[in-house]
């Protein structure tokens, strides 16, 4: 009896290692897999708000389904510092690689404000600004404003996330805006009494014209009434001759006017 045992033990043996391995062969489809990798090592990872480990994150199983994946930025942890975010689903027997990348929140000033910001080249805004860039990059920017010299900034990933800028003025465009002022000035001025003498020779013609043309009605009414023949003649010819003064005059108001209302316009307008 023992001789048999030992027989179908012995027969048996060479089939083990290959029980074995078609044992270990068989994958575990009842979780998923995910590896988190990142430039920066030690950093915190959260799964589902809990720490699961730091980066990098070799091989971490988890339940299949939806999941929110979190690297922090500790320690230097603010909003300039944003955290790496990720939302993700997995299903059984996945595996998936993370790698977190960061970006950097710059805030730039200048004074005066209001210049130009160009990000390698590329227009992002104007001052005061805020933009993000890359955590590790040296960030390039170049700010221009009128009236004052482009100023080029380096940011090292070293450096402070805020940033003041001060433009140095051109002094020939300056001097040139300060002589175009003054000319202005001084032509808006000269307008402005043209303006004024436009207008009186507009109230002086006006009224010249009210009174001619009330003189030649007047002439026109003497013509009307009287029979002498002689008086006739002249008070048409009173009446022709204020009323052509008082077209005259009128069209002379007109012009003036027009004129007074322009150069109006032109001093107060460039």
């Amino acid at each position: 009896m023992t001789n048999r045992w030992m027989i179908l033990v012995l027969w048996g043996m060479p089939l083990w290692p290959v029980a074995g391995l078609t044992q270990e062969a068989i994958p575990d489809t009842t979780w998923g897999v995910i590896s988190v990798e990142s430039g920066i090592s030690g950093l915190p990872v959260l799964l589902d708000g809990k720490r699961v480990g730091h980066t990098p994150l070799q091989f971490f199983r988890l339940a299949p389904g939806a999941h929110t994946l979190v690297v922090k930025r500790s320690p230097r942890h603010s909003w300039l510092y944003p955290d790496w975010v990720r939302k993700f689903e997995i299903d059984a027997g996945d595996t998936l690689t993370f790698r977190a990348t960061f970006n950097r929140v710059f805030f730039v000033r200048s004074h005066p404000f209001g210049a130009r910001v160009y990000l390698n080249g590329r227009f992002l805004g104007t001052t005061p600004l805020t933009f993000e860039a890359g955590d590790t990059v040296t960030v390039r920017l170049t700010l221009e404003k009128e009236g004052y010299n482009p100023a080029v900034v380096l940011w090292e990933p070293s450096d402070d996330n805020r940033m003041n800028v001060i433009l140095e003025p051109m002094n020939d465009f300056w001097m040139d805006q300060e002589r175009a002022r003054r000319e202005l000035k001084k032509r808006r001025r000269r307008q402005r009494k043209l303006a004024w003498i436009s207008g009186g020779v507009s109230i002086l013609a006006g009224t010249a014209a009210v009174l001619f043309k009330k003189q030649a009605d007047r002439a026109y009414a003497d013509y009307q009434k009287t029979a002498n023949p002689d008086r006739m003649q002249r008070y048409l010819a009173e009446a022709e001759k204020y009323d052509r003064y008082s077209n005259i005059t009128f069209g002379v108001f007109q012009v003036s006017f027009g004129l007074g209302f322009y150069f109006f316009l032109k001093s107060n307008y460039p």
